[in-house]
Parts: C-alpha cells; sequence; structure tokens
C-alpha cells in the first residue's frame, strides 16, 4: 500500500477518495492524528478527538463484487479486524452488525464503508476505521464505550505500525482470492453483539422487542419477537438499538 500520513484532514475517507481518483489502480492507506469532521453511520459525527484514536482509511482498487451483496464487503473488512484482535489475545470481542467494534465494555471502534459502483458491480471500496486508543466520554453511547487503553491492550508497537499491521489484515482478507465466505459466516456469528439477548429496537416509527439469533447468508439480522416468538429478518441499518430488556 501506497501510505500517507497527516497531522489533521477533515476525513480520512474523504482525503482515501480523492487519491483514489487520482491513482485508481493503487491501494492507498491514509492516517491521521484528528478528524475535523469524522463520519459515523447515518451521518453521525465520529468523535475524532487528537491522538485519543487511531483513525485511518484503506483504499482498496481492483474488487469485483456484485451491487446486490455488498454484505460481503462488510463480512471481509470484519473478518479481518477479527483476524487483527485475536492475535492480540482479546477473547471478549464482538460485531455489533454491521459496521460496530465491541467489547463486554462498550464500543471500542467502528468502520464507515464506501463503495464505488460501475454497473452492477463493486469495482473499488474505501474503507474508514476509528479504534479508541485513550478513553473517551460520549454520553449518547446507548451500549458504553472502551478503548485499548482500558481493555489493557499492551505490547503494542506503535500507533502507525500497529495501523499499517491492522490495515495489511484488512487488504489481504478483501483480496483474498480464495475467500472462504462459509467460515466467515460462522465466524462473524460466533462473534456477534448481543446474540441470544432481547433488546428494544426502533424501525421508523415502531418499537419492536426482539431477540437476536444471528446473522442470515444474505447479511441480514436475524431476530425473533418478544411477544409472539415470531423470527424475522432485518437490515441491521434500518434498525435503531435502543437499550437491553
Amino acid at each position: 500500500m501506497q501510505i500517507l500520513e497527516v497531522d489533521s484532514c477533515s476525513s480520512t475517507n474523504i482525503l482515501a477518495a480523492n487519491l483514489a481518483r487520482e491513482k485508481p489502480f493503487e491501494p492507498h492507506l491514509i492516517i491521521s492524528h484528528e478528524q475535523t469532521e469524522g463520519k459515523g453511520q447515518r451521518n453521525k459525527i465520529w468523535h475524532s478527538p487528537k491522538n485519543g484514536s487511531w483513525y485511518f482509511s484503506i483504499s482498496v482498487p481492483n474488487l469485483n463484487i456484485k451491487a446486490s451483496e455488498s454484505f460481503k464487503i462488510n463480512w471481509l473488512v470484519i473478518a479481518g479486524l477479527l483476524s487483527y484482535f485475536k492475535q492480540l489475545k482479546m477473547a471478549n470481542i464482538a460485531i455489533k452488525w454491521p459496521n460496530d467494534i465491541y467489547t463486554e465494555n462498550g464500543k471500542l471502534g467502528g468502520v464507515l464503508i464506501e463503495n464505488q459502483v460501475i454497473g452492477e458491480r463493486i469495482k473499488s471500496t474505501i474503507v474508514g476505521v476509528g479504534i479508541n486508543k485513550l478513553p473517551i466520554n460520549i454520553p449518547e453511547s446507548v451500549f458504553g464505550v472502551t478503548s485499548l487503553v482500558q481493555e489493557s491492550i499492551k505490547n503494542l508497537e506503535g500507533n502507525n505500525l500497529e495501523i499499517q499491521k491492522l490495515s495489511k489484515y484488512i487488504l489481504a482478507s478483501l483480496t483474498n482470492p480464495s475467500v472462504n465466505y462459509e467460515q466467515i459466516f460462522l465466524e462473524l456469528n460466533q462473534f456477534l453483539f448481543g446474540k441470544g439477548k432481547t433488546f428494544l429496537f426502533k424501525k421508523d416509527d415502531e418499537e419492536i422487542e426482539a431477540m437476536v439469533i444471528g446473522l442470515t447468508k444474505n447479511g441480514m439480522l436475524q431476530l425473533v419477537k418478544k411477544n409472539n416468538s415470531k423470527q424475522f429478518t432485518e437490515h441491521a441499518n434500518s434498525l435503531i438499538w435502543l437499550h437491553e430488556v
């Protein structure tokens, strides 16, 4: 990967997109010590205090995945993240599908994936990642917030070296020519946040109490309603998690 490190930027995803347009056939890694306009899901602000977290984006060219199977990009990115955190011996890591990384103590980080689609195929993607390094206070966080320091992660080689290492795990997962989706599917279900627990969700103007059962093979959350035990599936991004019941 071509690596660019900056002291501050509006968003590493924006910077990565600009570089991808200039050099569309090379993977790039953008590292910043601060983001002034960090982005999260649903246009939320990603809190990005200077030197408080790892902020980086990877632009990955030369993909060829059906746009209708965009969830596979999430699968591959999460698989790379899991590989990295497992080698750090983080046994309590969990994935709040499709974008957030949790431990039992709260949210450790998240990803923002922006795919570039030509016709009906995803030809490239930009993967933005934020990992909390130091404790951070985010009052609106429903399930709490944690950090590498709070998780007692030691013996890291240094911010940039660790970011490069993590990026290589993600890039290797995305560009693996013999990727085993069945194995990834099983692993995602093993590390799925909230599995077997009941939560109050909000979809549009409706509130739903349901237990998380697992993921389906087309990237949907599988749930069962508390009031009638009826199973159903839902796009995770269409649900707002309110609290555990």
